[in-house]
C-alpha cells in the first residue's frame, strides 16, 4: 500500500468513512434559484489539487473570508445559511472562497464529491467559488499552514493577505458582520 493510500485510510478510520478518493473532476457553473428565493446564484464548484486551492486562496487586494467545510460535517452546513447570508450584504467588497474537504471521506470519486458540494450549494444558494480539494488531508494542512484539522473553520485575509480572523468551528453572521464592515 503507498503511503498516499495508507494515509487516506487513516483518515478514512478516523473519520468512520471508508469510501476511497480518486481523480479530479470539473463540474461547471450552472444558474440556479436557491430554495430561499432570494435571488438567482451561480454555483460554481470545481475539484482541484493544492495549486488550485493555493490560487483561489491568494490574496487579490481586497478582504477574503476563507471557509474550510464539507457536506458531511452537521456545524459546516449548519453554518452555511449565515454565511449566505453575509455574502448576501458584503459580497460586493469581500471575497468569498470554500474548500470543500468532500473528498476525504464519504464519496467513491471526486465526481461524486463534487456532486454533493454542487447540491448542497444549489440548496442552500451558495453563489461563491468552492474548491473539491481532491488530495489528501496531509497534502491540504500542511500547504496551507492550516491553524487546525478540524472543519468548519473559517479565516479572514486582509488585502495583503494578512490573517486577521480565524475560527474553528460554526460560525455566525453576529461574529463575522463587524469585521467585514470594516
Amino acid at each position: 500500500m503507498s503511503k498516499r493510500a495508507a494515509l487516506r485510510d487513516l483518515v478514512r478510520r478516523a473519520l468512520g468513512r471508508t469510501s476511497p478518493v480518486v481523480a479530479p473532476v470539473v463540474v461547471p457553473a450552472a444558474t440556479v434559484t436557491t430554495a430561499s428565493a432570494m435571488a438567482p446564484v451561480t454555483v460554481n464548484v470545481t475539484a482541484g489539487d493544492l495549486w488550485a486551492v493555493r490560487a483561489a486562496c491568494a490574496p487579490d487586494g481586497r478582504l477574503k473570508l476563507i471557509n474550510h467545510w464539507a457536506t458531511w460535517c452537521g456545524g459546516c452546513v449548519e453554518e452555511l445559511p449565515d454565511l449566505v447570508r453575509l455574502h448576501h450584504d458584503f459580497g460586493d467588497r469581500v471575497d468569498f472562497v470554500s474548500v470543500a474537504w468532500e473528498a476525504f471521506s464519504v464519496h467513491d470519486d471526486v465526481g461524486q464529491a463534487v456532486a454533493a458540494v454542487e447540491g448542497t450549494c444549489r440548496e442552500l444558494g451558495v453563489a461563491w467559488p468552492n474548491v473539491v480539494f481532491d488530495g489528501t488531508p496531509e497534502e491540504l494542512f500542511s500547504g496551507l499552514e492550516l491553524p487546525d484539522d478540524k472543519i468548519p473553520q473559517t479565516a479572514v485575509l486582509d488585502p495583503s493577505g494578512r490573517v486577521v480572523f480565524v475560527h474553528v468551528g460554526p460560525v455566525t453572521y453576529a461574529d463575522l458582520a463587524p469585521l467585514l464592515r470594516g
